[in-house]
């Protein structure tokens, strides 16, 4: 990899100017009006994890496999501002989060249920919602459907151990194999153990092949699976 540092410490590859004329962002902040069909979806990440969002309707799936979701359902369809309104009513009412942080996601991938107790668990969610939180008019309410997502990701191959990159700066080496896809991040297989990349921390950068086989110059941070007192951990990094 070439060129300068873009973002670090894993947030975003925009600078302020950048993010300030995002088209999602402004969205994100209520400037989005157009004619488009919107959805209301609940997303569960884990167990406590759930958020409530907004997509445009011929993005729905896409944009859930997008936020790492494990467990999704779609509450309603409609226009941007009934939808927006929606959202901010159930979020309002503390039954869902708008935003659930990458760090958080991450963990739960460790303590994942079996996915009959993560359909029970978002099934629980959204009647809740739909007993607290009445939708407005023009929000047309959607028939109870459960999409499991876990599948998509390769999720049970998520090691005990892994080191999750930070930043990423000219001479970078990111060499491994590619076992899981999880939204935006990469989990690869590589020396001396497993790394997880966000790919936003490549924004911007030429990428250029290499045949070197271990990475190199990486700033990273050494995640391991919670364990009890008495287990016993090799060291990888």
């Amino acid at each position: 990899m070439s060129g300068t540092t873009i973002a670090e410490h894993g947030g975003t590859a925009q600078c302020e100017p950048c993010a300030a004329t995002d088209p999602g962002r402004t969205l994100a902040r209520d400037a989005g009006h157009d004619d488009r069909t919107y959805l209301c979806y609940l997303a569960w990440f884990g167990p406590g994890l759930l958020k409530v969002g907004l997509t445009a309707a011929e993005r729905g799936h896409d944009r859930l496999l997008d936020q790492a979701a494990i467990v999704s359902t779609l509450l309603a369809r409609g226009p941007y501002a009934a939808i927006r309104h929606a959202e901010t009513r159930i979020s309002g009412a503390g039954l869902a989060k708008e935003r659930v942080g990458a760090r958080a996601k991450a963990d739960a991938w460790w303590k994942l249920p079996a996915a009959a107790d993560r359909t029970a668990a978002i099934l629980t969610a959204r009647q809740a919602i739909t007993d607290a939180v009445p939708l407005p008019t023009a929000a047309e309410p959607l028939s109870c459907t459960i999409t499991d997502h876990a599948a998509d990701y390769g999720l049970d191959g998520i090691p005990d151990r892994y080191a999750d990159i930070k930043v990423v700066a000219d001479g970078t080496v990111i060499a491994g194999k590619i076992q899981a896809i999880i939204g935006g991040r990469l989990l690869l297989d590589a020396e001396p153990g497993a790394f997880l990349l966000d790919t936003r921390l490549i924004t911007g950068w030429q990428i250029i092949a290499t045949r070197q086989q271990a990475p190199e110059r990486l700033d990273y941070d050494v995640r391991d699976r919670p364990r009890g007192p008495h287990d016993h951990q090799n060291l990888l990094f």
